[in-house]
């Protein structure tokens, strides 16, 4: 992410040698980070077809969990929940506990953005107990590494819990 030219180059190199599709939304993640929403929400487009023509449901989850984060993050809140929408009934089915733990954390952050922080917080608990159950599967050093590669979702619900506290400053002690 600090060079995006060279993750391009990197991503050209390896569609070259065959393994662009494999990598689409690897550079969806890319053009996420960078700000560039439309270009990832191109990219999911692409590797969402590409997923139906082949019939794997997991991609096709993610293509549109992607295209609702591009779209979301773009300001496009409607396109983002319909994305989001089709993409629940794939994933919820899906054994692939990451899809599954994906989906719950681009609905919360959906929410948010729809301003139903409620609703968010009652979300971002599925999502804290699916981690927390998933951790509690780990040794020590795994468990370790887990919280470090998803603590900012514990970030993000503080985050949360500070904004309700703020609209609703009868219950601020409770939050």
């Amino acid at each position: 992410m600090k060079d995006f030219n060279k993750a391009e180059e990197c991503y050209a190199k390896a569609k070259e040698l065959g393994y662009g599709e494999n990598l689409q939304l690897v550079l969806v993640e890319v053009y996420l980070q960078t700000g560039k929403y439309d270009e990832a929400a191109s990219i999911a487009n692409e590797s969402l077809k590409a997923c139906q023509k082949v019939g794997n449901t997991d991609c096709q989850a993610n293509g549109l969990l992607s295209l609702s984060e591009a779209k979301r993050l773009s300001g496009d809140t409607n396109a983002a929940r319909a994305a989001l929408n089709q993409a629940r009934p794939l994933a919820s089915k899906s054994l692939d506990v990451y899809l599954r733990g994906r989906l719950l954390y681009g609905e919360a952050r959906q929410l948010n953005a729809e301003h139903k922080l409620n609703e968010a917080l009652a979300v971002y608990r599925q999502l804290i107990t699916l981690i927390e159950t998933v951790k509690g599967s780990l040794g020590a050093s795994g468990q370790r590494e887990f919280s470090e590669n998803y603590g900012y979702i514990y970030d993000e619900l503080v985050s949360l819990l500070y904004s309700m506290s703020n609209r609703d400053s009868h219950d601020r002690l409770k939050f």
